[in-house]
């Protein structure tokens, strides 16, 4: 390849990096058991890549994982999610999520209560609905 050549791939490069504000760096994820009523919250959460098993959380407990976006920016992460009869899997993280808003400083906290699971929106300082237990 020539030496000109490798300056257009470079800056090709470079070009569709600087296109997305998302962060190849580090990324933390929590998930807070907000159910009222002492109920628990069984939360599986896993990648492609790692499996971060089972965890049974009491009110207000927090599982939480920090991981590095991959270069490719296809990092996935779903959790399956149960408490009593209800449940759920959620899509927790991915770059088509919106992670500027969901997951702003590249922290991502969620909370599951009764009506679903809501995302900590960090503008508004509120937790918005994000998913619905299934029906």
């Amino acid at each position: 390849m020539s030496r000109y050549n490798s300056y257009v791939v470079i800056l090709l490069l470079a070009m569709a990096l600087s296109e997305s504000s998302v962060v190849l760096g580090e990324y933390h994820v929590h998930i807070v058991n907000g159910l009222g009523n002492n109920n628990i919250l069984n939360v599986h959460c896993q990648s492609k890549d790692n499996d971060l098993g089972w965890h049974a959380l009491a009110k207000g407990e927090d599982f939480h994982w920090s991981f590095n976006m991959n270069f490719f920016k296809s990092t996935l992460f779903f959790c399956f999610m149960q408490w009593k009869e209800v449940k759920g899997s959620f899509k927790v993280f991915s770059n088509d999520m919106g992670l500027n808003t969901v997951c702003p400083g590249s922290v991502c906290t969620y909370r599951a209560d009764e009506n679903g699971l809501s995302f900590y929106n960090n503008s508004s300082k509120t937790y918005e609905l994000l998913y619905e237990w299934e029906k």
